[in-house]
């Protein structure tokens, strides 16, 4: 289509930018901790008493519900959308930093596990989030997940629901401090341990919350470092003192173990994302276990919840562990306590290489060594020192202490051995940690690219950023929505730089997307917008599809054009197919008109402003930059020869269509996409021919005519008569439904009017009787006139043909003429031709007969012969013009042209 630019433009030269190939990295999500297959309602009842204590709160968990949280999944992406909706935030690095309370994010975190599918998940942390609901305090989820790509693209990336509880806790717990001082017991029998321990009292604090990360290779995570106290009432357990009954005086001595005050401290485990490899979905960790200290004794408390403080050794107190009732002889008893205290170092932790391999989420094991808890219960036994307090016993202090001594040394392993597996490591591993061992989790490995593009002023609208476009220097945004939400919110939101047009994005993932070009930032907001008086050029809707590859992936361009476009087409309304005629709308089945003129004027002015030729079916397209032009503008078309309008659309212009001037006149606006403003022409319709023909009284003479519509409508005949005799000439008229020229007894007068269709040629036969009492050279004009009204409108136009009727005396000659053509219509190129039939009808001979016609208008002459010439006699073309000039032609008979006898000659013309 051949575009006009309607103004010139001082035009920033600018040269084209080339797309940006995206540059792909690989992104994991890696956690470590205790990854448990299941919960029993014994580790249930510690991780209940433990978060309650972070918490302040008093949660328990059924270990059916402990087990659905340590299987369960969470959706990362649905829940960073949910913290999103319920803070208020613009964006997931926005609600990583917002203030949340623990019942909102177990709320959010349920909904994210109905996400993932996991229903059963999703009831543990909805009971959760309804047991937190009056906990004061907030935190924010950013301290407890660090994720290095934080525009998005976590669909499919699943957390364990067990590690969001334990760690959400932790961070909870380290912000508000004043929450969490009260310890939780706990009993032996919740414990499953009701014949060794009574209860157990829990104090925890948070050293360090765990840190699980998504991100590329060099990131870093890490476990918890936590902090417990344990207080364990135990059953009383005896110690043997019988070696003490030999000494002097002595009646009885009676020992027993009761209680024990440990203190637990395990330092993060670490890990680093070594290497990723996207593609093969192949991930190198390595991992270092944290290191547990295990004491036995009494830390002064401030020291204990103050983190700031190392729980060093010396700073280690005895704490009594039971008694010993010593029985004299003389009946004289004294109690005394047995104390003890004791402290224990893990061994020192290594780096595990881990190689995952998926499919995800694996996890794997490193440890620092498989019997890490015998080593640290030895140590524990090793430095392990007791006293009696006080030291009421006297000279048999020393020995009452070292039967003590000898007796613990078999009786508290086992009593350790049972806190340690019973209580301390089912404890931690609630909480995500363990002793000499750590889980590392990848969660999911994702491509995550690097793309840019580019936002121009399409000058020369042609839908590619070349030299010669410029830069649109408005504020404008690209925003990133995937295409499993595309109703929004969007994913991230990249910057248009209005100095060089560029936009870029980070961290997309593998998969579809859509990208929106609009004036704010707003994630959810997904609704393009263009700038004011600006369009789109490449989506009219300004929106772009995008496919990021596991390769990478090119950012697509966006062409903005400052101004308004004008397009609709002009065709042949004629009802063809289904559609209706005259209508002014252009449906498949009817034809497009190409070259035709369509002009845009200045509606105040009429100064021209641009000028196309329709092409490609009839369309054309005006572009209208911003400024030019007054406040209306007008669309005239021009009507291709043969043709006439009958019909228009303003679109959605709001305008007006003026049919006799064939123009739209609307109310211009810049920005505007203006459309469907199409031109409904149809064929002019033609009636044909004169005639004349001599004839003598009391005889029929019969006319032949041909009317063609141009298009579909109705059409009237009315009769007419112009008679210098007064007598009476009788005219019918009939229609000649075989086209021969001859009336058959079959048809029939045209009494109505008659419908026709477009291209219809309707064949006429008018008889007129002459008079039985016209004088001889009376001459009698009847004039045929044909009103057609298109169908659907008033519209109408007149045709008219004659009759012209001369009377002879019965022995004078009577020459009569018919003129026919071929077809009655032609395109410019095509070729008509008549034919003009003479016959003499009179009683005499005709002599000298000439024969003159000519070139109608707006044709040129092609050729012209004499095609039946009666017997005895001679034809020839006397005069014609030169080929491919106008003028007259003469044929000359040559001869005595006898009573009843006929000819005919033809000639061609070309149509301009």
């Amino acid at each position: 289509m051949r575009y006009t630019i309607i103004c010139c433009l001082f035009v920033l030269m600018i040269t084209a930018p080339a797309r940006v190939q995206a540059e792909c990295r690989g992104d994991a999500c890696v956690s470590m901790g205790s990854n448990l297959a299941s919960v029993d309602s014994s580790q249930s009842a510690l991780l209940g008493g433990v978060l309650s204590n972070l918490t302040g709160s008093d949660i328990s968990f059924s270990s059916n519900e402990s087990s659905s949280l340590a299987q369960g999944d969470v959706d990362l992406e649905t829940l960073l959308q949910n913290i999103e909706n319920l803070s208020g935030a613009d964006s997931t690095a926005a609600a990583l930093g917002s203030e949340i309370t623990l019942s909102q994010f177990y709320a959010a975190a349920a909904d994210a596990a109905n996400a993932a599918g996991d229903s059963d998940a999703a009831v543990a942390l909805s009971n959760l989030s309804s047991e937190v609901a009056g906990v004061p305090g907030t935190f924010q989820l950013g301290e407890l997940i660090a994720l290095q790509e934080s525009e998005g693209g976590y669909d499919g990336v699943n957390l364990n629901a067990l590690e969001l509880v334990s760690g959400s806790a932790e961070v909870f717990s380290g912000n508000n401090p004043v929450a969490t001082s009260e310890p939780v017991t706990i009993s032996g029998s919740e414990l499953g341990m009701a014949g060794v321990v009574n209860s157990v009292t829990i104090a925890s604090q948070v050293v360090e919350p765990a840190r699980i990360v998504c991100g590329p290779e060099g990131s870093t995570f890490h476990s918890a470092s936590m902090r417990y106290s344990l207080s364990l009432d135990l059953v009383d357990t005896s110690l043997d003192m019988s070696s003490l009954l030999a000494l002097p005086g002595i009646a009885d001595v009676e020992a027993s173990i009761g209680q024990l005050n440990l203190y637990v401290e395990v330092s993060r485990a670490e890990g680093v994302i070594q290497s990723i490899d996207a593609l093969n979905q192949a991930v190198t960790i390595n991992a270092t276990p944290g290191v547990t200290d295990m004491y036995l004794g009494q830390f002064p408390e401030g020291d204990f919840f103050n983190t700031s403080v190392s729980l060093d050794p010396a700073l280690l107190d005895f704490s009594t562990i039971g008694s010993v009732t010593v029985s004299e002889l003389s009946g004289t008893s004294t109690t005394v306590s047995i104390q003890a205290k004791s402290s224990a170092q893990g061994e020192q932790s290594f780096v595990n290489t881990l190689l995952f391999n998926g499919p995800y989420p694996e996890t794997q094991r490193s440890s620092t060594s498989a019997d890490a808890g015998s080593q640290l219960l030895d140590s524990l036994m090793s430095n392990l020192v007791l006293q009696l307090s006080p030291e009421d016993l006297g000279l048999i202090n020393d020995q009452v202490l070292a039967a003590v001594q000898d007796s613990s040394s078999d009786t508290l392993p086992p009593l350790l051995s049972s806190a340690l597996t019973g209580v301390v490591d089912p404890m931690m591993e609630s909480m995500g940690t363990s002793i000499g061992e750590v889980d590392t989790t990848v969660h999911a490995v994702r491509q995550v690219c690097d793309f840019s593009g580019l936002v121009y002023h399409d000058l020369n609208h042609d839908y590619i950023n070349n030299t010669g476009d410029g830069l649109c220097n408005e504020a404008l945004y690209v925003k990133l929505v995937s295409s499993d939400t595309p109703t929004g919110p969007a994913l991230a939101v990249a910057t248009v730089e209005p100095s060089t047009g560029q936009y870029t994005f980070t961290t997309a993932s593998a998969g579809n997307y859509s990208l929106v070009l609009d004036t704010n930032n707003d994630l959810n907001d997904v609704v393009s917008t263009a700038p004011a008086g600006w369009l789109h050029m490449e989506s009219e809707d300004g929106v772009q599809p995008l496919l990021v590859e596991p390769n990478g992936a090119t950012g697509p361009n966006f062409g903005v054009y400052h101004g308004s476009t004008l397009s609709g087409f002009v065709f042949e309304d004629n009802g063809a197919g289904v559609a209706s005629a005259h209508d002014g709308v252009f449906l498949n089945d009817e034809a497009g008109l190409d070259g035709i003129v369509v002009k845009l004027t200045d509606g105040a002015t009429t100064a021209l402003l641009g000028e196309v030729i329709t092409q490609g079916g009839g369309a054309y397209r005006f572009w209208i930059p911003a400024g030019v032009g007054g406040s209306v503008l007008t669309v005239v078309q021009t009507n291709r020869e043969n043709y006439r309008s009958i019909s228009a659309s303003v679109g959605n212009t709001g305008g007006t269509y003026d049919q006799a001037q064939d123009r739209i006149s609307f109310a211009r606006e810049s920005g505007k996409r203006y459309e469907s403003l199409d031109f409904g022409d149809v064929k002019t319709s033609a009636m044909y021919s004169d005639n004349q023909r001599s004839s003598v009284a009391g005889s029929p003479v019969f006319y032949p005519h041909v009317f063609v519509a141009g298009s579909e409508g109705e059409i009237a005949f009315e009769v007419r008569s112009d008679s210098v005799s007064q007598e009476s000439w009788q005219s019918v008229l009939y229609r000649d439904s075989n086209c021969d020229g001859q009336l058959d007894t079959s048809e029939e007068i045209i009494a109505a009017p008659v419908n026709v269709q477009a291209d219809e040629k309707l064949c006429l036969l008018m008889k007129m009787f002459v008079p039985l009492a016209a004088p001889a050279d009376a001459r009698h004009v009847d004039t045929l006139l044909a009103t057609f009204t298109y169908s659907n409108t008033t519209v109408d136009t007149a045709h008219a043909v004659n009759n012209v009727t001369t009377v002879g005396s019965s022995d004078s000659p009577g020459l009569t003429l018919l003129k026919q053509v071929e077809q009655p219509t032609a395109l410019p190129g095509e070729t008509l031709v008549y034919t003009v039939r003479y016959e003499n009808q009179g009683a005499g001979d005709l002599n000298a007969l000439e024969i003159h016609d000519g070139t109608p208008a707006y044709t040129v002459f092609s050729s012209a012969q004499c095609v039946d010439t009666p017997a005895d006699l001679r034809c020839e073309v006397s005069e014609q013009p030169d080929v491919g000039d106008s003028g007259g032609i003469t044929w000359k008979v040559i001869g005595l042209v006898p009573p009843g006898t006929s000819g005919v000659v033809r000639f061609s013309v070309v149509v301009q």
